[in-house]
Order: C-alpha cells, then sequence, then structure tokens
C-alpha cells in the first residue's frame, strides 16, 4: 500500500513538461464513455491485470459503491486524446477521532482485487501520475490517497513515490503478499504444495463423492455457454450458504 497525505500546494511543473487535462467522471455511465479507450489501455500493457477490467471494476463497483463517491479520472494529452485512466473514489473514515476522507482505487478495500494500478499508455506514467498529484492537491475536501496492491513493480508507482517526496507530502508505504500466485507446472505438485487439513478437499472428498453419487464433470470451452455455467455455479454456491441460514455473496 502506498498512501500520501494532503497537505500541501500543487507543486510546480517544469517548462519542459506538458501537462495532462484531468476529467473527472462522477457516475459509472460516465466512465463507461471511455470503455474503449480503457480495453485498449489495458491491451497495450502487457502487466495489467484482471482486476483493471472494465468488468471485474464494474462488478465491483455495483456490489461496493453505495456508499462511496466516484472520482474516476481520464488524463488527456494536447491533443484530447486519452492516455490514462485512474478508476477512483472517495469514503469518509475515522481515524483518532478525527473524520477523514480517504482517495482509494476501484476494487480497493473489499479484500479481493490484487495488482490495482493506475492504467496508463506506455511512456504517459509520468505525465499521469504529475497530472494527478495536481490535481490532488487542489481537493481540499480530500485528506489521504491510498494507493492499495500497487504492484511493486508499477512504474506509476516508482514516480509517484519520488514526486511525493520531492513535493514534502507524508508517505507511507507497505509490502504485503500477492492475491495471485503462480501456480505449479502439473497437478501432483499442486496438491503437495497444499496444506494437510485443505488437501482432503481435493483428494479424499471427491472420491467419497463418486462412491456415493453418480458424478460426471464437464469443461466450459465455449465464450457463449460461460454466462449459463457461470449461473448453475452461483445458484450451487447460494444453495450452500442459505443452507445454513446465511445470505451468501450471489
Amino acid at each position: 500500500m502506498l498512501a500520501a497525505e494532503n497537505k500541501l500546494a500543487p507543486p510546480t511543473l517544469g517548462p519542459a513538461h506538458r501537462p495532462l487535462a484531468v476529467r473527472t467522471c462522477s457516475t459509472w455511465d460516465e466512465l463507461e464513455q471511455f470503455l474503449e479507450t480503457w480495453n485498449s489501455l489495458l491491451q497495450a500493457n502487457p502487466a495489467a491485470s484482471i482486476f483493471q477490467t472494465p468488468e471485474w471494476q464494474a462488478a465491483w463497483w455495483k456490489a461496493f459503491g453505495q456508499d462511496k463517491i466516484l472520482l474516476a479520472l481520464v488524463f488527456s494529452d494536447v491533443y484530447g486524446k486519452p492516455v490514462g485512466l485512474a478508476p477512483l473514489y472517495a469514503q469518509q473514515t475515522r481515524f483518532l477521532g478525527m473524520s477523514l476522507t480517504t482517495l482509494r482505487m476501484v476494487g480497493a478495500g473489499s479484500g479481493d482485487s490484487d495488482a490495482l494500478d493506475f492504467i496508463t499508455a506506455p511512456g504517459h506514467e509520468a505525465g499521469c501520475v504529475e497530472a494527478f498529484i495536481e490535481w490532488f492537491a487542489r481537493q481540499k475536501d480530500l485528506h489521504v490517497c491510498a494507493l492499495e496492491t500497487v504492484p511493486q513493480k508499477s512504474l506509476v508507482a516508482r514516480v509517484f513515490f519520488e514526486r511525493a517526496q520531492e513535493s514534502g507530502w507524508s508517505i507511507d508505504s507497505t509490502f504485503t503478499s500477492n492475491f495471485i500466485i503462480d501456480l505449479p507446472a502439473t497437478w501432483p505438485q499442486y496438491l503437495s504444495s497444499l496444506e494437510s487439513s485443505f488437501r482432503p478437499l481435493l483428494t479424499r472428498y471427491p472420491k467419497r463423492l463418486k462412491s456415493r453419487f453418480s458424478v460426471s464433470f464437464h469443461r466450459c470451452g465455449r465464450a457463449e455457454d460461460l454466462k449459463a455455467q457461470l449461473q448453475k455455479l452461483f445458484n450451487l454456491h447460494q444453495m450452500r450458504w442459505t443452507d445454513r441460514g446465511e445470505m451468501g455473496a450471489f
């Protein structure tokens, strides 16, 4: 996590810089006007994660955005071409008895997103960061910017850290484990890597299931079948939790 306290005036950019224009989208419908740009920027960035896709972020916002203020930023060059996106939101929090408004990335705060970052065209990382810092410093009702789960190798994070330090901002950074891991090459290797308490879920229990019921497995190999198959998964998941008297996630 990388967090910065907003307490200084906007930093001054040198004459060699060409400042980017910043547009704020306050509704999801407004942000989706840039859907084509969003996908193009992701395709141009091989390090982009699934948690940065409009599909994931829209689903997350629908589930968790009710008490939050959308402040999604679109960065455009001098020709009006969008070169960066930063889906952000503001939320009030309490700290030491004070009310603070924290700016976070869409997807942060629920513990189910990873590798969140600004979505920028290659070569425009520094320009987007500088435009963001200027924009953030003008927001007097925003007190803290928390860039959680930013990848350690993120160019945006590196530039942000440098520029924020130059501007005298208070910085706090913490290293955390990734939510995504690389799987072993084979199924036996994966099983051997599991804790002994969890391994039976994938070995003994399936055998017990087959001994009591007629079981068959089907692979969803066509995109057009995915929606129906996912609905079956959601229904089964929901039945499991409602049988326990709980609401479930779907």
